[in-house]
């Protein structure tokens, strides 16, 4: 078991170093067959370290650290702000002032 995962890490890295080395000579040299291997190569790294990571997790030694388990309660400032408008699922808020305020702070 140990073998195959020191084996499988070492051809991830050297894919990923086949990768970088066939990107710079495709874009160097305008080679298309070398972006081709580049992008073959990055493929099937990222499929062999999706892998290595599905066969070992990462523990999750520390949880959520609040105290209570209730959601935060809203503040003043989520009270005032008004959300008419979204951008890529961001909710965005306009506060405006008068000119009179503007000037004096």
């Amino acid at each position: 078991m140990r073998d195959w995962d020191v084996a499988l890490h070492w051809t991830i890295r050297s894919l990923a170093v086949a990768c970088l080395v066939l990107f710079v000579t495709a874009v160097l040299a305008l080679n298309f067959p070398a972006f081709i291997g580049a992008l073959e190569a990055g493929i099937i790294g990222y499929i062999l370290l999706r892998l290595d990571v599905e066969r070992h997790p990462v523990d999750q030694g520390t949880s959520d650290m609040r105290v209570d388990d209730d959601v935060e309660p809203p503040r003043e400032a989520d009270a005032q702000a008004m959300y008419p408008l979204q951008a890529a699922g961001i909710p965005l808020s306009i506060e405006t002032r008068n000119r009179p305020a503007r000037r004096r702070g």
